[in-house]
């Protein structure tokens, strides 16, 4: 009785803990489920960090060992060890550190940046062109010479009114009709004087204020063609300081048979240093203009009342009696002039540049008329009037019939004379700037006097009308461009 007990509790045991171990590996199986459908919901945390301690897991724990039963009772297999399967999972590792997309700021779109356009004076002469031409209004009717202030917004000029040369300031705005006058102020003219004296070869002398160099007839003479401003016979120079006030550079007296004067003076881009054309007399191949001579000198200032010093006449060597000064380089090392050589009339004159530290002397252009040269700018190119491509017809005696015979037009060069290029066809029939000014079939014209804006895209040049009774003038702007460019 005994033993079949002891055989029924063994049996009931050995169920039970088969059943323990069966509800075990149930429990891992659930759990590991569990772990997986959070892995893969959310990120994996550690065992603390989804509510789990060491104390949470159950470990099987052996039972005691029973004593073996009798041979004949056969007795279950043994239980197997927990398996891989049913063995507790791993730690679950560390998630590695989510950081939230940092914030990046909006990449800011590049502003489109304007094409660089080139100066004029940089291109080659061969790429320039006059894209536009507009003429100024009455204001600039018989004008002689003119330049630009140091803005660009306003030309100085000289013109003829009523019986003699005056001085004016006239302001020039981008957009203007040709009808309608522009806003000026005159500078200095007869009607203060009384004397219907000629004021003319007006300059900007650069520095403070409202300065400019100009000539004026002196009051002793009565010869009022040799002393109109181009010519310069018994004239003075003089430094106009604005308010109608001036004080002269040269005091030169009046001599009915050995005429002296001041014509064409220019002045350096610091204002220290003074250019112009001499007459020193009457000329041996009886020009118009007399026996001509180059000067230049020092402005100094004493107590704001100025005067030349270190006057010193530049000779190049050549016997011809024309001269006449145009500029001096931006830079201040070299002089511009216009000559004539030996045994050649004095309207076939060539354009010369000198250096005046070495003295040397270089012939920018040659053959024909070769006058009136400007600089831009920087210096990089000159403009110039040139007969170039016609023939220099009979200028009479002296060549006083220049102004009704010449034909010439507007050249672009750089500044050692090399590139030329003709810029202008007022002459040309049918050309476009030949329609532009309108000239009758038996008329022509000639390029005077001309100033490169100091924003070196535009130029002030003066148009003189040669075949008629009194040969009169007009100013026109033109707008430099790149021939090439869009």
């Amino acid at each position: 009785m005994n033993k079949k007990i002891k055989n029924i509790l063994l049996i009931i045991w050995v169920g039970f803990c088969f059943e323990a171990a069966a509800q075990e590996a149930a429990q891992a199986e659930q759990a590991k489920s569990t772990q997986t459908q959070a892995a893969t919901e959310t990120t994996a945390a550690p065992v603390e960090e989804q509510g789990f301690s060491a104390d949470d897991v159950v470990i099987p724990v052996a039972p005691a060992p029973v004593a073996a039963p009798a041979a004949e009772t056969a007795l279950p297999a043994p239980v197997a060890a927990p398996t891989a399967e049913t063995a507790l999972p791993a730690p679950v590792a560390a998630p590695a550190t989510v950081l939230a997309p940092a914030t990046q700021t909006p990449t800011a779109v590049p502003k489109p940046v304007a094409p660089q356009i080139a100066m004029p004076e940089d291109l080659a002469s061969s790429m320039i062109s006059v894209s536009r031409i507009r003429r100024l209004p009455a204001n600039f009717t018989d004008v002689n010479t003119l330049c630009w202030n140091a803005t660009g917004t306003r030309l100085l000029v000289d013109r003829f009114r009523r019986r003699s040369y005056e001085v004016a300031e006239i302001d020039v705005p981008a957009v203007f009709s040709d009808t309608k006058l522009l806003p000026e102020r005159i500078l200095c003219d007869s009607v203060r004087d009384g004397q219907s004296l000629h004021y003319g070869n007006v300059c900007l002398l650069p520095g403070a204020g409202p300065q400019f160099l100009f000539t004026k007839q002196n009051a002793a003479s009565r010869d009022y063609m040799a002393s109109m401003p181009q010519n310069g016979w018994y004239c003075n120079l003089f430094v106009g300081l604005g308010q109608r006030q001036a004080v002269p550079l040269t005091q030169f007296m009046y001599s009915p048979t050995v005429p002296v004067g001041v014509s064409s003076p220019s002045a350096s881009a610091d204002g220290t240093t003074v250019f112009w054309c001499g007459v020193k007399g009457r000329g041996k191949d009886k020009s118009i203009w007399g026996e001509r001579g180059l000067y230049i000198g020092n402005l100094v200032w004493n107590n704001r009342v100025p005067r030349l010093a270190n006057i010193t006449e530049i000779s190049d060597g050549r016997i011809g009696s024309f001269r006449e000064s145009c500029a001096i380089s931006p830079d201040g090392s070299n002089v511009m002039y216009c000559a004539n050589r030996n045994n050649v009339p004095w309207f076939v004159m060539d354009l010369y540049v000198r250096n005046l530290k070495g003295n040397t002397i270089k012939c920018l252009a040659e053959g024909g008329w070769n006058r009136w040269g400007s600089y831009s700018p920087k210096g990089k190119k000159i403009i110039w009037s040139s007969s170039r491509g016609f023939s220099l017809p009979n200028m009479g005696l002296g060549g006083n019939r220049w102004q009704q015979e010449l034909r010439s037009e507007l050249w672009v060069m750089t500044a050692d004379g090399i590139d030329k290029k003709r810029l202008t066809y007022f002459n040309q029939r049918d050309a476009r700037d030949n329609l532009f000014l309108g000239l009758r079939p038996q008329d022509h014209c000639y390029v005077g006097a001309s100033a490169w804006n100091p924003n070196g895209r535009q130029v002030a040049v003066v148009i003189h009308f040669g075949a008629r009774k009194k040969p009169t003038s007009m100013v026109v702007l033109m707008d430099l461009s790149d021939r090439m460019a869009k």
